[in-house]
């Protein structure tokens, strides 16, 4: 993870193909969800989305920890195919996974802001990105926290408010930077 943060895919690939192997050949590939996404991520970074969605399935079936995010990431991958309502249905079992497990991942609320936009809906999007905004700071999520910055500069952005859109686009470029 840490070396696609950085930008080296072709290590990150290498390393968790690596760790894939070692899951196998020590008979625990339950353990193997973060080495199968990480391998999703830079197929999906590469925009092969049928490659890195069998990574995910993968990941999907260990029924463990993981499968929220498998769930999440599936989502993620048919927003960026434009299909709003399968991004949706992963989204929601990523949600109730997460619910049941009384666990709270940030990314789930930025999601259902994100399919809102990629529909058109700007002021549904703008108050889920908005409560979102609240989650982030009272988990202290930078990450997450950085991202809903960006997407509302989007958002003012597509909807041509110039001012707002580099106001919140210079607030998630400082809270990217630390």
């Amino acid at each position: 993870f840490i070396q696609g943060h950085f930008g080296n895919l072709p290590r990150q690939m290498e390393l968790a193909l690596k760790a894939l192997q070692i899951a196998k050949d020590n008979h625990v590939e339950q353990y193997s969800g973060p080495a199968l996404q990480d391998v999703a991520d830079i197929y999906s970074s590469l925009k092969d989305y049928p490659t890195a969605l069998n990574y995910l399935r993968q990941m999907d079936a260990l029924n463990g920890k993981g499968k929220g995010y498998a769930e999440l990431s599936i989502s993620n991958i048919f927003l960026q195919l434009n299909q709003p309502d399968s991004a949706n249905y992963y989204l929601k079992r990523a949600d109730s996974i997460f619910k049941s497990a009384g666990s709270f991942e940030v990314g789930i609320t930025e999601r259902y802001g994100d399919i809102e936009m990629k529909s058109g809906n700007y002021p549904a999007a703008l108050n889920i990105y908005q409560q979102s905004l609240q989650a982030a700071v009272q988990h202290k999520e930078l990450r997450g926290l950085s991202y809903l910055y960006n997407n509302i500069a989007a958002l003012y952005q597509k909807t041509n408010q110039s001012d707002s859109a580099i106001f919140y686009a210079k607030k998630g470029l400082a809270t990217a930077q630390p």
